[in-house]
């Protein structure tokens, strides 16, 4: 179909969580609450920093799964179709688009990629 597209697994596991939040599942999956009412976020195991508002938390994380993404397309430029370069590099900015709309939580909508 046309909104199906075939991916590599390393490209699928970008849009996949590790499992159920368990700490503070009212915020973003990867925030969580910390000291003085503050926010912290990370992404990939790596920590962002620690934030005064959930927005200002989700604007990191959605900057660096951003670059990630970037980054992995450039990495993989002969590997990949136009199409499939072309839809990784415009989920960001869906995803900000969203984020952009929200109060206080943001879903991830669930983008399906099927890997060889």
């Amino acid at each position: 179909p046309d909104t199906c597209l075939i991916v590599p697994q390393s490209i699928n596991e970008i849009f996949h969580s590790s499992g159920k939040k368990k700490k503070d599942a009212d915020l973003p999956y990867t925030i969580i609450r910390v000291a003085r009412g503050r926010f912290s976020v990370s992404y990939r195991g790596k920590s962002l920093g620690v934030y005064d508002t959930v927005e200002e938390a989700s604007d990191v994380y959605l900057k660096e799964k951003r670059d990630y993404i970037k980054q992995k397309v450039e990495s993989m430029e002969n590997e990949l179709p136009d199409k499939v370069k072309e839809a990784l590099l415009s989920w960001w900015f869906y995803l900000w688009k969203l984020h952009l709309i929200w109060t206080n939580r943001v879903i991830e909508k669930s983008i399906t990629f099927y890997f060889l």
